[in-house]
């Protein structure tokens, strides 16, 4: 049960955080290339840059949640496998 992959928080977090980086993708990619690659360039608006903000910060928290659930995974996986051989060699 240690190691049983549990639905918590995380999960709901990891997904509203990918949510949003989608959810703003193709506006800030749209507003990045107006204003960086178009010729000639447009500036970004006020609306513009609050999707840019958007988009980068769901990214970031998406990769941060998936990096300490990776990790927690791992580490209750690692602790019973420890349990797992100490009571073999207790038996």
């Amino acid at each position: 049960m240690l190691a049983d992959t549990k639905r918590d928080y995380l999960w709901e977090g990891k997904w509203v955080a990918l949510g949003i980086c989608l959810g703003a993708a193709q506006s800030s990619v749209n507003a990045l290339y107006a204003a960086y690659w178009k010729t000639p360039p447009t500036s970004l608006s006020v609306g513009d840059l609050l999707q840019v903000i958007f988009f980068f910060g769901g990214l970031v928290a998406f990769l941060i949640l998936h990096r300490v659930m990776k990790k927690k995974t791992t580490d209750a996986k690692d602790l019973a496998q420890a349990i797992r051989e100490r009571t073999a060699k207790a038996v």
